[in-house]
């Protein structure tokens, strides 16, 4: 009998690839957590005996091994489900067969307590085998599997942390000569070390910040404390000490997930409680509240699943919790953003709704309810002077707790595909003919040399990067008869001329309202072999998949080594965690400025315009790196087969200098009813017209007056083509008021800069505004 640890086996399949095999292989596992590994390492030994990897369900049955009609390499799991199906002559008859050594070899997934393994007949069936092990973390083992771990991480790859003082002894609390631990615990100490204990660059390990996790994690973490610092600093570091804070209650203290969920509302209850002076609660506090209202539905699940006794997949509360910590942290990154919630909505939305219906059986019934009554006293504070998010925000929980009729909390944003859009606006060929993302080209090229159909991607980027044309192409070079060597499709053979009407290649928009429909019409679909030994299926919208749906797609991206399945995502956190954990991740960057510019000469070409590069340059800035949002661009100029800069300004609305330019008296007079009066009624918004009126004035001050400088430059690109003849004039205005005001011009403009650059500017202009309550009586 052979006996091998599963981390040994899977290392020397890392580095020398898969060894060829001569008898059947039994993987005893224990928590399953490198069964998907395992799989891709047997994959490869299939490989090497030129055969397919395939599954194959119990009883064994004389000649299986051989692989049949197709020629399989076989992989039979015996799971308990299995194994109760069985009758006792056919479970006898299987275990007879592996005992006899008899045949072509295969692969046999058996749990480490399995019943099958009591019987008498399992010992010669483990001398017959090569038998692999899960092992259990000892002081033993500990070096081995961090060996493994070491060599397969992608956190930090190449790195050599066993070979650096400390870091191995950094793991001694958790495994020590009176216990011993499970191999997902310890791959989670090492994920925590190398992302919190090491340095990004250089990947040496820091013995000073393990000490302080260490710290934390006996106990010291104050997770008010520090969601009070995150949601007022907005820094990275306090996001991981409120993380660490639930960690070490939910893994040390051993917490359930109904008390540590109730403890997370618990403190976001007393953040909008915390004094902020006079305008109440702050932007950040109400953003924080209201997205955990938006990811109730992953909470309530963490709860759900517990209470149920059963989980899919590994705990993932904390994991959930630092997701929106990050969620958070992006969107409000940008503080002048007129909708820090975008997209969120209609989760938000369903959360109201829910409080609405009593269920009996909601086990966050009450916890939710006091958030919302602190959410609803906490917007109201900030309601007058608010945007109108947090209008929407108070207006929701006041309809929740009966003050108000019932209405739609905020607008639900309709995700328009813009790639759908305009995919076929200029509909690329291969990979050569794409501009730009040349690392994501790279990575999918890599995949198609490989011909490892079965291998599933997940695509994410901005919306309108070009994911679901990367995603297209990647399915008709894995789909081509003959691709090329560099992995691009030929273009030229039968499969190429009639992508997209294949019967091996899907498609399906995890937003669409009728995805239950549509996810069983594929789930029928993958139940056929694919007519060319190969298949793809493009999920567009991912991230926005209904999570109930998406679990029916687990089973088939797993059983379907010949599907290969590529996920689309703007936000990948959003995905479900089982899914992403089956994908390599592709992220899909923005284009350079040179990119988009060859870009928009090419769609410009396409379409029969004829521009300038002034035109093109301005074409290419609108476009803001992605070419989705170029192709909308240059379709709202394409009536005119000539465009001019003055033209292509006017149709994409960046043409506002002009109108500031005709008010610019007032503005240098810094009359505050007319800026106000014009502000209201100009419908663009109060910070848009702020942010515009500060551009043209720095614009003008750096340009047109000497010895000034910017205090904090505000690049525009309508000021890109603003003539010097415009700027001079208006510096010259600049300086006649300051002769009239007996006052230096740089003085002057400073003056105004800064009065236009303040957060207050509208809020004292309309409190001057406002008469005294007694302005109607004097005199009387």
């Amino acid at each position: 009998m052979s006996r091998v640890w599963d981390i040994d086996y899977l290392l020397a399949a890392h580095r020398d690839g898969p060894a060829m095999m001569d008898r059947a292989l039994i993987y005893r596992y224990r928590s399953g957590v490198l069964r998907r590994s395992m799989i891709a390492a047997l994959r490869g030994v299939a490989e090497r005996h030129d055969r397919e990897l395939g599954t194959r369900n119990l009883p064994l049955m004389p000649g299986f091994a051989e692989g049949g009609l197709f020629g399989g390499f076989v992989l039979c799991d015996w799971s308990r489900a299995a194994i109760g199906k069985l009758k006792p002559a056919g479970l006898e008859t299987s275990l007879s067969l592996l005992a006899a050594g008899e045949g072509a070899p295969s692969a046999h997934f058996v749990h480490y307590d399995s019943p099958v393994t009591k019987r008498p007949i399992w010992g010669a069936v483990e001398r017959a085998c090569l038998v692999l092990e899960e092992p259990l973390v000892t002081p033993h083992t500990l070096l081995p599997v961090l060996r493994y771990l070491q060599a397969t991480t992608d956190l930090a790859r190449g790195a050599d942390f066993l070979g650096q003082p400390g870091f191995k002894e950094s793991f001694g609390a958790l495994v020590d000569g009176r216990r011993s631990v499970e191999l997902p615990a310890l791959i989670q100490a090492f994920d925590e070390r190398v992302l919190l204990c090491t340095d990004r660059l250089t990947n040496r390990f820091d013995r000073a910040l393990d000490a302080r996790a260490a710290r934390r994690r006996q106990g010291r973490a104050r997770p008010l404390h520090h969601l009070r610092n995150l949601v007022t600093h907005r820094r990275v570091g306090d996001l991981i000490e409120l993380v660490s804070a639930f960690d070490e209650r939910r893994a040390d203290c051993g917490w359930t997930a109904s008390r540590l969920v109730r403890q997370f509302y618990g403190i976001t209850v007393r953040l909008l409680d915390t004094p902020t002076g006079a305008d109440g609660p702050t932007r950040s506090m109400l953003v924080w509240a209201a997205l955990v209202l938006a990811w109730e539905n992953h909470l309530s699940r963490c709860v759900r699943e517990e209470k149920q006794g059963y989980r899919r997949g590994p705990d993932m509360l904390v994991t959930v919790i630092d997701g929106i910590g990050r969620d958070f942290l992006a969107r409000t990154a940008d503080a002048d953003a007129d909708d820090p919630l975008s997209g969120r909505w209609q989760d938000i939305a369903q959360t109201l709704d829910r409080c609405c219906r009593g269920d009996s059986d909601d086990p966050l019934a009450t916890v939710r309810d006091a958030l919302v009554d602190g959410l609803a006293a906490a917007s109201g504070l900030r309601a007058r002077q608010a945007p109108w998010w947090v209008r929407h925000l108070h207006a929701g929980a006041l309809a929740v707790i009966g003050q108000v009729e019932h209405c739609a909390c905020g607008p639900v944003a309709q995700a328009s595909d813009a790639e759908a859009a305009n995919a076929d606006a200029l509909p690329p060929s291969t990979f050569a003919a794409l501009i730009g993302r040349s690392r994501a080209i790279a990575s999918l090229r890599d995949f198609v040399q490989r011909r490892d159909h079965g291998m599933d991607l997940l695509l994410h980027g901005p919306q309108g990067a070009g994911k679901r044309t990367l995603a297209r192409l990647y399915a008709k070079a894995v789909l081509c008869d003959a691709p090329a060597p560099d992995g691009s499709a030929c273009d030229a053979c039968e499969a190429c001329r009639t992508f997209g009407e294949s019967f091996d290649f899907f498609e399906i928009d995890g937003g669409s309202v009728t995805i239950g429909a549509l996810t069983e019409h594929l789930i029928n679909k993958l139940s056929y072999r694919p007519t060319s030994g190969r298949r793809v299926v493009v999920v567009r919208r991912a991230d926005e998949y209904p999570a109930e749906e998406f679990d029916r797609l687990l089973q088939p991206m797993e059983n379907n080594p010949d599907t290969g399945f590529v996920l689309l995502a703007c936000d990948p956190h959003r995905v479900r965690e089982a899914a992403r954990s089956r994908c390599h991740d592709i992220r899909v960057r923005s284009l350079a400025a040179d990119e988009m510019s060859a870009l928009a000469r090419a769609i410009c070409s396409a379409r029969r315009l004829i521009c300038d590069e002034a035109v093109i340059t301005l074409l290419a800035a609108a476009g803001g790196g992605l070419p989705g949002r170029l192709h909308e661009v240059c379709a709202a100029v394409a009536g005119s087969p000539t465009p001019t800069p003055q033209e292509v300004r006017r149709r994409l609305g960046l043409d506002w200098a002009d109108e500031l330019v005709a008010r610019w008296p007032w503005i240098v007079e810094g009359a505050p009813a007319i800026a106000v009066d014009w502000m209201r009624s100009s419908g663009v918004g109060r910070t848009e017209q702020a942010r515009r009126v500060q551009a043209l004035l720095l614009h003008v001050g750096v340009r047109g007056i000497q010895g000034v400088s910017s205090p904090s430059p505000l690049p525009d690109q309508v000021l890109q083509y603003f003539s010097d003849t415009a700027t001079i004039e208006l510096a010259a205005m600049l300086e006649r008021r300051a002769v009239q005001r007996d006052a230096r011009t740089d003085a002057l403009w400073r003056g105004l800069v800064e009065t236009w650059l303040s957060d207050r500017l509208t809020h004292d202009w309309q409190f001057r505004r406002r008469p005294p309550d007694d302005a109607g009586t004097k005199g009387d």
